[in-house]
């Protein structure tokens, strides 16, 4: 449980932090730019809450497996390359709801489309 609570706060902490750090950084920078603040918060959370909640991997290792499946010894190199790898594609799994309607919505309102009034509804 304290692993648990340990990684919810430090992601937690770890997203807040880039978010209000990039926020304050893109306020002279173009409207695009900073709608992609909360993607990077997602993504500095899984960067701590991934690693942090397979701690023990990292330090003991995961069991390798021959092809017959006999076991064949514990890695922690193994748990490092898996533990990025599941890093990179939770981030890679955000970039559909998070990366591409801030372009979305910036076409949108560069067209007027999003202007009050636009539609006249009978």
């Amino acid at each position: 449980m304290g692993q648990l609570g340990t990684a919810y706060v430090s992601a937690t902490t770890g997203a807040v932090a880039t978010a209000l750090g990039l926020k304050s950084l893109t306020k002279h920078l173009p409207p695009l730019i900073g709608r992609f603040v909360p993607f990077a918060a997602v993504a500095a959370a899984n960067c701590i809450n991934i690693p942090l909640m397979r701690q023990r991997e990292l330090q003991v290792g995961i069991p390798v497996t021959d092809e017959a499946g006999q076991k064949l010894g514990q890695s922690a190199t193994a748990a490092k390359q898996g533990i990025f790898q599941v890093v990179i594609s939770r981030i890679g799994m955000a970039i559909p709801a998070m990366a591409i309607p801030p372009v979305i919505m910036n076409t949108l309102e560069k067209k007027d489309f999003l202007k009050v009034g636009h539609f006249h509804l009978s």
